[in-house]
């Protein structure tokens, strides 16, 4: 199935929240043009931002800035068909221009504009801050017209101001791809999450994207194991499909 580049915000709005609910999070490993904040309410997983990879839980609350590939990959339980396993979640996206460069630019939006420019690696807020900005986004869909605009606005400049935060992928990840690779990226994707317990041939995961490998490579893939991962985990499985993408496209 080919990716397919949707619309998430309406011409007619500012932004989007919505109060997602549904067997499991959309497994396509993605990118898009908006900021995206995301909370996990229900659901246990893998969550995978740039080069970074780990589990994720409820309460989970990472900023993703524009094409910053991405996924929370679900458990396999999840894919099932248990009808009492859910995830839920609540996902905002909204554009760059929302504030507009007039008033971002001005020194009032100094820190809102430096969560902004973060929100490029990727962020994960922690403790205390990421209680009260899940708290403001799970009321934020229940709010109408300029309410909703006020209440996301209030939450940037929350978030813009707590320093209980973790940047996620590496200060010198890059997306390399363009929105028409995504379909050959998926293909990838879903071979390395299928045989990360074994050591991953290069020539098989290029032969599903439609490119040449680098003379004898192989891509060892151990994954992490629930519920924590070590620095040295970290190290061994900074995203595989993404990592095999970039030595592959270069």
């Amino acid at each position: 199935m080919k990716a397919v580049q949707k619309a998430r915000i309406s011409p007619d709005s500012a932004f989007a929240v919505q109060h997602l609910r549904a067997p499991h999070f959309d497994h396509n490993w993605h990118f898009h043009a908006e900021y995206q904040l995301f909370v996990v309410l229900q659901g246990t997983g893998t969550r995978f931002i740039g080069d970074h990879v780990e589990p994720f839980a409820p309460g989970d609350l990472v900023f993703t800035g524009p094409d910053l590939p991405h996924l929370w990959r679900s458990d396999p339980e999840y894919f099932e068909g248990d009808r009492s396993r859910q995830t839920e979640g609540v996902v905002i996206y909204f554009h760059d221009d929302l504030l507009g460069q007039g008033l971002l630019s001005k020194n009032e939006s100094l820190r809102i504009r430096q969560l902004l420019q973060r929100s490029g690696r990727g962020i994960r807020f922690t403790g205390a801050a990421q209680q009260e900005a899940a708290r403001q986004m799970k009321e934020l869909p229940f709010l109408r017209d300029f309410e909703r605009v006020l209440g996301l606005l209030q939450l940037l400049h929350f978030l813009s101001g707590t320093e209980s935060y973790h940047l996620l992928a590496g200060a010198g990840y890059t997306n390399a791809m363009k929105a028409e690779d995504t379909e050959r990226m998926n293909n990838v994707h879903a071979y390395v999450m299928q045989n990360f317990r074994e050591k991953i041939s290069l020539e098989a995961a290029a032969a599903l994207a439609n490119m040449t490998p680098a003379p004898s490579a192989a891509i060892s893939a151990p994954m992490p194991t629930r519920p924590s991962l070590t620095s040295s985990a970290k190290s061994a499985s900074a995203m595989p499909a993404s990592s095999f993408w970039r030595n592959a496209s270069t």
